[in-house]
């Protein structure tokens, strides 16, 4: 189990009918989740789009497109 920041973390669980008499199944295992956003994968992926968003907005600001072209043109081999 993790703690610290993800206090709403839950570690993938297990149907206890199964395991030494019974071999597992995907009805019997379940994926991680955080209490308030569901499945940890789809909050990761919800995530992952705003962190891409932030990193191009970012170079757009730091480094617009137009200088980026110019630069990339005139270092090109």
């Amino acid at each position: 189990m993790h703690g610290g920041e993800l206090k709403d973390f839950i570690n993938f669980w297990t149907v206890i009918r199964a395991g030494r008499k019974k071999p597992y199944s995907d009805t019997d295992v379940f994926p991680p989740l955080l209490k308030n956003e569901g499945e940890v994968k789809q909050y990761c992926e919800k995530i992952l789009k705003f962190i891409e968003e932030f990193i191009r907005d970012f170079l757009n600001i730091t480094f617009p497109p137009e200088e980026r072209h110019i630069f990339l043109a005139v270092h090109k081999k």
